[in-house]
């Protein structure tokens, strides 16, 4: 039975699961929702996950929410033909567990912080202030992952679930660049960390993940 994948588009935790359901060769749905349509809110989405926040997962009578867990069960689960989404030596694991909460709980609301004073405003001015501290509190996070890194990707040769986990934070800062210009956000980014998500987008279903509100029409 095909995987239904409710993602919403940008978000970097919805980019994470759909990263993993790529690589790990998966047959899966995808269901895009909306927060400006109410779709967060329908009695319908309520039912599968009552925090109203995405991804969820469906898959046949499981229904699981939080990146995290899916992504977990997802490298589990493994699809027969589908690479692996994390190695089979557990200090490996440990690794990569750990350079996963860290871009989660160091480097996400940085870029969340940035996000807010960019893309997010609705009125009035940025706060200059905020977005500095926040710049400068994220190149030192990014540094640190970055002196991390084992092999061409976070704990290896391959990428697993750790790189799905930072990826989406690191090409937030791109969207911001593009869309506000003049903040510098992805300057932060050390060049081997630049380096690594260009690896990531060279991924032969990469594209396949990108989140359709950022196609070029």
């Amino acid at each position: 039975m095909t995987m239904k994948f409710h993602y919403l588009s940008g978000s970097p935790f919805s980019w994470k699961v759909w990263l993993a359901l790529e690589h790990g060769g998966f047959a899966y749905e995808p269901v895009r929702l909306q927060v400006d349509a109410g779709d967060l809110r329908s009695p319908e989405f309520l039912a599968l996950n009552p925090k109203g926040k995405l991804p969820v997962l469906l898959d046949g009578a499981l229904v699981l929410s939080e990146s995290d867990a899916i992504a977990e069960y997802l490298a589990d689960l493994r699809a027969p033909s589908g690479a692996a989404l994390w190695p089979a030596d557990i200090i490996q694991r440990a690794h990569g567990r750990r350079f996963a909460a860290a871009a989660t709980n160091y480097v996400y609301p940085q870029v969340r912080q940035i996000m807010e004073q960019t893309l997010f405003l609705k009125a009035g001015a940025a706060d200059l202030e905020a977005i500095g501290t926040a710049r400068a509190q994220l190149s030192i996070d990014l540094r640190l992952l970055a002196e991390a890194m084992q092999e061409a990707f976070a704990i290896g040769s391959t990428p697993t679930i750790a790189d799905f986990t930072l990826y989406p934070f690191i090409a937030l800062l791109g969207r911001i660049d593009a869309q506000k210009p003049g903040h510098f956000a992805a300057a932060v980014v050390p060049e081997r960390l630049a380096t690594w998500a260009r690896r990531i987008e060279d991924l032969s279903w990469f594209e396949r993940t990108i989140p359709p509100h950022w196609r070029v029409p």
